[in-house]
């Protein structure tokens, strides 16, 4: 069970910020291209957050750009499955909730 609050909290708040375009990319490189470079992209249980610290933590920014990888990668259906079901990692992109989380790391280090 905790998976799936993980992934809706982190989703929350990414599908919020990505839809109103609350940041613009240079506001969201400018603030994780240490973090990236560093390989210290937030894990789905560390952006399982609903502190004041969530956004000291850049998870605002990491939970964007999650939505961002789900939406490029796969298309906005996937996202609406995910958005549906978040704990069907296997059903909707045939991988685990880890391996979703290092395809995302990937695509955000490019």
């Amino acid at each position: 069970m905790k998976s799936i609050r993980r992934l809706r909290n982190g989703l929350r708040q990414g599908i919020g910020g990505y839809e109103a375009k609350l940041m613009t990319q240079d506001f969201i490189e400018g603030t994780t291209e240490e973090a990236i470079h560093n390989l210290e992209i937030p894990t789905f249980e560390q952006l399982d957050n609903d502190t004041w610290d969530f956004e000291t933590m850049k998870d605002f920014q990491f939970s964007f750009l999650f939505v961002e990888f789900v939406v490029q990668q796969y298309g906005i259906d996937h996202l609406n499955k995910l958005i549906r079901d978040p704990q069907d990692f296997n059903g909707i992109f045939q991988c685990s909730e880890k391996e979703l989380h290092q395809m995302m790391v990937e695509f955000i280090s490019k």
